[in-house]
């Protein structure tokens, strides 16, 4: 059994003192202050426990602070700082105590660390980070005691990502009130939030009028409410929307916008608010119906021109072929424009043609179509006409109409009419172009019969022409086989009797038939393509046969003959170049071109500028039956030929007509006048020919001197020609 220690203890402090009482005594002071030593030792302990969980509570909230906390000493050295501030700078903890505050602060020593006394005072400024890397820093500072010293201790917040954040909303607000472009956003119900400038510039209305309006009172009235909800039916199912917009300014003025609008929705899907952007087209609508006018409207007379022309034909054809109605397509020409162009010039043909217009457009319906297709040629079309009788009647309408007086350059007055042809659908059951070109040649047969008259296309005659198409076809192949040539024709001068020239006359040695006349071929060719390919072949074989002339020391002009169609050809020069520059040795002037004077006078603007581009590569030109057409004047000082034909019939007549005999002696007389030489053809007679010399004819030839021979036979009958003395 353990003995009690006390006893001893007591019994060792009495020896020590020697007395019992007194180590008794001694004994329980000494009890009694390792007791109280106790206690304060275990408070003592508690008390650091508890400012040790303090301590790490403390540190706790500091790491997980997103703040950067740090306390800097009075000098600026790091004494203290947390995780986040650590891993803002890319240091440890470690490496940053102990550094100067300009270590990672660029703008600690251009502007003095501030110390603030009271209230805690923020601060912006740019950190950079151990990689090199620069934030934007906010931190507010405070004074703190720390062991009887000031510190600063700090709070840093990275406000880069919300300073580059503000940087986007100050961009987009820029680019938002600045851009040129119209902006309009609503909240889901369609209630205006904002807009910027430009929708107070284009609109009109200030931000303070719309805000909390619905953009439908912008609308002008001109689209239909489908449009609008075919609109939104396309925003709710693509989220987007982009066409063009008709709106109301707030003058009351109408304007054309193009609008995109597009739905804006959060995370679940669910619209928010609409964005709608637009632009004024209106001046880029004004241009492009301008543009369209002229592309689709002629400039003079405001009416609709071919191209218009065709759509309009188009439609009304396939009306007509829907309702079964009948169509009246009329071609026009005015008469006698063209002398009142050269009298009195292009502006009082120009007011002509408008007052022309405007006299046609009165004598049709609303719905009927007049255009001019060109030059002095209009076209009408007359849609839903029951029948020819009440086609006819609207022409003589229209032909009345044209016959009275024009008033020009200030009330002159000049008198023209019109030559129409017609054709109607379906008993013409063509497709538009040829109802066209059908009216066209019915124009022109009104023309030929005597001007201010209308003409029907014949289609019975025109189907019967259409067999005349193999005939062409043979004709194609025997040019293509060389079975035509030229025949010559001499010429003689009517003072010495000498030959001074031949005339080519083409033919064609058919395999089978023989030579046939061209009387048989030659009007087939009228109006056709093929006339081209024909008359370039009888300049090209001329150009041989001279070029074997000279080769055989005769040295002689030879006079070819050019149809209407090919002069009206605009590169004419161009082939006629073409064809000279292949027979070098031949000189130019040796070639005559002879054409047809009523030819000439349908388009003599065409023939005028042919003839000069034509003379300028020294090619001659003659002008043939002369006294059959007009014979103005004026059109043959503007032609300004080498040489007029007088025509056979007055040739003929003049020994036994006086009147034809007038006219052989007046065709002279224009000649010496107007300094061209004269040829009188279809000469049968010594007595014509002795007429003619009598006269001062210089020219002539005919079946008395010669009758057409092939060419190779030329060379020796003009070496053995002479002619009987008269």
């Amino acid at each position: 059994m353990a003995q009690p220690i006390v006893p001893p203890l007591a019994r060792s402090f009495a020896s020590e003192v020697g007395n019992p009482m007194l180590g008794w005594l001694l004994l329980a002071v000494a009890l009694a202050l390792l007791a109280s030593l106790g206690l304060v030792v275990r408070q003592l302990k508690r008390k650091i426990q508890a400012l040790g969980a303090e301590l790490s509570r403390h540190k706790l909230v500091c790491d997980s602070s997103v703040a950067g906390i740090h306390i800097l000493d009075q000098g600026g050295r790091l004494l203290y700082c947390n995780e986040a501030f650590a891993r803002l700078l890319g240091y440890s903890a470690q490496e940053l105590v102990g550094l100067p505050v300009e270590h990672w602060d660029t703008q600690a020593s251009a502007t003095p660390y501030p110390s603030p006394a009271g209230a805690p005072a923020r601060r912006e400024t740019v950190f950079q980070r151990k990689d090199g890397h620069m934030l934007e820093m906010e931190i507010v500072l405070r004074r703190v005691e720390m062991d009887g010293a000031a510190c600063l201790h700090g709070e840093a917040i990275d406000v880069s990502e919300r300073s580059r954040a503000a940087q986007r909303l100050k961009l987009v607000a820029n680019v938002f009130d600045h851009t040129s472009e119209a902006i309009m956003v609503t909240d889901a119900r369609g209630g205006i939030i904002e807009v910027n400038n430009a929708f107070v510039v284009i609109t009109g209305y200030s931000r303070d009028e719309v805000r909390g309006c619905n953009p439908r009172f912008l609308k002008s009235g001109r689209q239909p409410e489908k449009y609008y909800a075919n609109m939104w039916a396309q925003i709710a199912e693509h989220g987007t929307w982009s066409g063009e917009i008709w709106n109301r300014r707030k003058n009351g003025e109408v304007y054309v916008e193009m609008e995109t609008i597009s739905a804006i929705r959060d995370a679940k899907g669910d619209i928010q608010q609409y964005v709608a952007q637009f632009t004024d087209t209106t001046r880029l609508k004004e241009h492009e119906f301008q543009l369209q006018h002229v592309l689709h409207y002629d400039l003079l007379t405001k009416l609709p021109n071919r191209l218009l022309l065709a759509d309009r034909m188009r439609q009304t054809l396939s009306h007509a072929k829907r309702t079964q109605q009948s169509v009246a397509v009329l071609c026009i020409d005015l008469d006698g424009f063209m002398e009142v162009n050269e009298s009195y010039g292009h502006k009082a043909g120009d007011e002509v043609l408008i007052d022309a217009a405007r006299r046609m457009l009165g004598c049709v319906r609303a719905e009927d179509t007049v255009a001019r297709i060109g030059g002095d040629e209009f076209v009408i079309l007359l849609g839903d006409m029951g029948s020819h009788a009440s086609c006819q009647q609207s022409i003589a309408r229209l032909l009345e109409e044209l016959a009275s007086p024009f008033k020009i350059d200030g009330g002159t007055q000049v008198r023209i009419s019109g030559s129409v042809g017609y054709t109607m659908y379906p008993t013409d059951n063509s497709d538009a172009d040829t109802l066209l070109r059908h009216a066209g040649h019915a124009m022109y047969s009104a023309k030929q019969a005597g001007k201010n008259r209308f003409h029907q296309f014949d289609v019975q005659r025109d189907t019967r022409s259409k067999a005349n198409w193999s005939a062409l076809a043979k004709i194609e192949r025997g040019l293509e086989r060389g079975e035509f040539v030229l025949y010559v024709q001499p010429k003689v001068s009517l003072s010495d009797g000498s030959v001074v020239g031949a005339e080519a006359l083409i033919r064609w040695q058919h395999p089978v038939r023989g030579l046939v006349s061209p009387a048989e071929f030659l009007p087939l060719l009228d109006g056709q393509d093929l006339a081209l390919k024909v008359g370039n072949w009888v300049i090209d074989q001329g150009m041989q046969m001279l070029s074997r002339w000279s080769a055989a020391g005769l040295t002689l002009p030879l006079s070819v003959n050019v149809d209407a169609r090919q002069l009206r050809e605009k590169d004419f020069s161009k082939q006629l170049t073409q064809i000279l520059q292949r027979y070098p040795e031949v000189p130019p002037s040796q070639l005559e071109i002879e054409i047809v004077e009523s030819a000439a006078l349908d388009d003599i603007q065409s023939v005028i500028v042919l003839i000069e581009e034509c003379r300028a590569l020294g090619v001659r030109f003659a002008l043939d039956d002369f006294g059959t057409g007009y014979s103005s004047l004026t059109y043959l000082k503007r032609l300004a030929v080498d040489t007029l034909k007088i025509d056979q019939s007055f040739v003929r007549d003049m020994l036994v007509d006086n009147d034809a005999m007038a006219i052989v002696r007046g065709v002279i007389g224009l000649a010496e006048a107007f300094q061209c030489h004269t040829v009188a053809e279809g000469v049968e007679s010594w007595e014509q020919v002795a007429s003619l010399k009598a006269n001062h004819c210089e020219v002539a030839q005919g079946y008395v001197i010669a009758r057409p021979m092939p060419s190779g036979e030329f060379s020796n009958w003009a070496k053995n020609f002479s002619m009987p003395s008269l």
